[in-house]
């Protein structure tokens, strides 16, 4: 069960017990730090300080900051209390020791004992280092002799940097920070529960500090260093402010920057310049001073706008992961197996789907060429060759789509609806995605579907057969005279009867062609004899709506390579369409003329026209556009779908251009016959009205 939230109240008395808690701490590591020194080395004088203790288990506990202020505050206060004005330059020293204790702790270095050995070894080399040059300037004295005495022992110990720090240092200083280090621990682990768990931003350096609190922080440690090496080493020193510039700026900006450019100005000001003696002196101070501003104005000006660019490149590249790790998640995501191919015929990325269904790791694919996965290609489809071949001929075409159905027989048989894609971005073609979709499931519907409508189709003909004959039979009067009323009745009864056959007729049209058991012709066709036996049959129908029928043909386009009772299925469908859906008195046009090696077949009307959102779905299974007409007409809504089919299968094409209250184009095309003798005997009915 998880627990009930705080209340406000709740909440701020946490807040104040924690506050008084850190007090507590603050103030016992400072007399912490203050009496151990005293014990060690007024009363028990040992060779060893251990005045760190307190500053240590403050940086463990409160993080880096906490702990530099802690041995700054304590190395300030020994200084006052004792009156020793030498030890005031270590205070450095406790600052790092105070900073590296909590950075240290961070990193998980009092997780374990040896930890915490290796961890004060480290801090006491680092403080025998930083303690070397302070210790080399304070023996020296507070005049010019500091730099004589530093340079005298730098000559005296060589160059190498562990005999800067002396004897004495190198092993006093580790010492002492691994037994303060070491005592610290053992507070450490009871006194942490009271205290709440660190963040980890000190585990990346300076990671704490930012801001102007960077800026207060590296200007004070500058100016420190400034006062204390000034008397040693001379103006020169004044350099080191350049550094706080710098660091202010990187992790601040413009407004710290001029902080920390502020304060080396009036240090240099108050301590170089003030003080000055001789008027040349003063001059070439103003003259640094000056230097000191406008450099540390151009480093802050470059460090700022380096930090940009590298947040600026650091937050594009996150937005390009970002954006990766986003599409390789919805391209997982899908339930279509995709690869991706460059125009070089390079797999450039495949999603997880494609594994799963091909059965193969993706990182096999991924960044191979097509000739590499050439195996994979006999091992998973069944017309491998042909497969491949497509893919390669297709690998660097950046405009034309393609979708096929393919056969996988391995590591299961699949029917896969194959989709080819050009992709593009804004730098051009990218290469083309090629899209595997599972229809085993779908296409086994469909036959179902389809072996169901035959046989329904097929059981209602006979009933259906039967009712037409016998109503018909009646009517004649073949089972003796009715009356008006029963006459009526069964006309109704008749014309019902033709529409259910007309659309078993069409269902078992629709159910063959989908199975596959349609038997088309491929043979020489007169396009103008099609055309003629359509108007023929047509002509009663169209003059009882007082409509003028015209046809015009194109010599050139009568010759044509077809099934010629499947082209008149087709032009008389469309042609009654347009009886049916023309006002009386309407005229209708065929044109049969050529076009890019076919023959196009275009039925015109002057009718009530089609909405363009009716026209992309009429070609489609028993779609009807749905208006008053229509709706009077009648129809199966199968009758162009199977147009459709039929034309294609011969290698044609369909469509239709319409419009509201202009009429209706409904065309379609077959392939022209190559032999020019089929095409002289059609010139006697190139323009002709019925």
């Amino acid at each position: 069960m998880s627990a009930s939230p705080m209340t406000a109240a709740e909440v701020g008395n946490q807040r104040a017990t924690h506050r008084r808690r850190v007090a507590l701490l603050l103030g016992a590591a400072l007399l912490l730090d203050i009496g151990v020194e005293y014990l060690a080395g007024q009363i028990l004088r040992l060779p060893l300080w251990l005045d760190s203790i307190g500053t240590i288990l403050v940086g463990a506990l409160l993080g880096p900051l906490a702990g530099a202020a802690t041995g700054v505050a304590a190395n300030l206060l020994v200084g006052v209390v004792t009156d020793n004005h030498a030890a005031l330059p270590f205070t450095i020293t406790a600052a790092f020791i105070g900073w590296a204790a909590g950075f240290a702790a961070q990193l998980g270095a009092f997780d374990r004992l040896w930890r915490v050995v290796l961890a004060g070894l480290l801090v006491g080399l680092g403080a025998a280092l930083i303690s070397a040059p302070i210790a080399a300037y304070v023996f020296g004295g507070l005049t010019d002799k500091g730099a004589a005495y530093l340079r005298t022992l730098l000559e005296a110990t060589g160059a190498t940097i562990f005999q800067l720090t002396t004897l004495q240092g190198l092993i006093s200083d580790p010492l002492d920070k691994v037994i303060s280090f070491v005592a610290a621990w053992l507070l450490w682990r009871p006194l942490r529960a009271w205290f709440p768990p660190l963040s980890r931003t000190g585990a990346q350096p300076l990671g704490a500090l930012k801001g102007y609190t960077l800026a207060v922080v590296a200007s004070l440690l500058a100016l420190l260093i400034f006062i204390i090496f000034l008397p040693a080493t001379g103006p020169s020193i004044f350099s080191i402010f350049y550094l706080a510039v710098l660091l202010s700026a990187w992790r601040g900006g413009l407004g710290p920057a001029l902080l920390a450019i502020s304060v080396g100005a009036v240090a240099i000001f108050l301590l170089l310049i003030a003080p000055a003696a001789g008027v040349r002196d003063i001059v070439a101070d103003w003259f640094r001073l000056v230097d000191f501003v406008v450099v540390a104005g151009v480093i802050a000006f470059i460090a700022i706008q380096l930090e940009q660019s590298r947040q600026r490149l650091a937050q594009a590249l996150h937005a390009e992961r970002t954006g990766q790790a986003q599409l390789r998640a919805i391209a997982d995501g899908v339930g279509e197996a995709l690869a991706l191919i460059a125009p070089d015929q390079r797999v450039l990325t495949v999603n997880r789907r494609f594994g799963e269904l091909f059965g193969v790791p993706v990182e096999r694919v991924a960044g191979q060429r097509l000739e590499d996965v050439r195996t994979l290609y006999d091992q998973v489809f069944e017309d491998a060759a042909a497969l491949y071949a497509a893919s390669v001929a297709a690998s660097a075409d950046a405009e034309q789509t393609f979708t096929r159905l393919i056969v996988q027989q391995w590591p299961q048989r699949r029917e896969l609806l194959h989709y080819s894609t050009p992709v593009h971005s804004a730098d051009g073609f990218l290469g083309r995605l090629y899209v595997f979709r599972d229809v085993t499931h779908e296409r086994e519907v469909d036959r179902m579907k389809t072996e169901f409508v035959s046989l329904a189709s097929h059981e209602l003909r006979t009933p259906l057969t039967s009712i037409k004959g016998f109503t018909e039979m009646v009517l004649d009067g073949d089972a003796g005279e009715i009356n008006d009323e029963v006459a009526e009745y069964l006309g109704i009864v008749h014309s019902n009867a033709d529409r259910l056959v007309a659309l078993v007729n069409d269902l078992l049209d629709l159910s063959r062609i989908e199975s596959g058991r349609v038997q088309l012709k491929s043979e020489p066709v007169d396009l103008a004899t099609v055309v003629e036996n359509v108007v023929v049959t047509l002509r009663q129908k169209i003059a009882e709506k007082a409509q003028t029928l015209t046809v015009e043909i194109d010599p050139a386009a009568t010759a044509v390579v077809g099934d010629p009772d499947k082209l008149v299925q087709v032009l008389t469908n469309y042609v009654s369409n347009a009886h049916k859906y023309t006002q009386t008195g309407g005229a209708i046009r065929i044109e049969v003329a050529p076009q890019d090696g076919f023959a196009r077949v275009a039925v015109i009307d002057n009718g009530h026209g089609i909405a363009p959102a009716d026209q992309a779905r009429l070609f489609t299974r028993f779609y009807r556009v749905d208006t008053e007409l229509t709706r009077e007409v009648g129809g199966t809504g199968l009758g162009l779908s199977i147009v459709k089919q039929l034309i294609e299968l011969q290698g044609g094409a369909v469509g239709v251009t319409s419009a509201p209250g202009a009429g209706s184009t409904f065309w379609f095309t077959v392939p022209l016959d190559c032999a020019p003798d089929d095409i002289a005997q059609v010139g006697a009915v190139s323009d002709r009205t019925f």
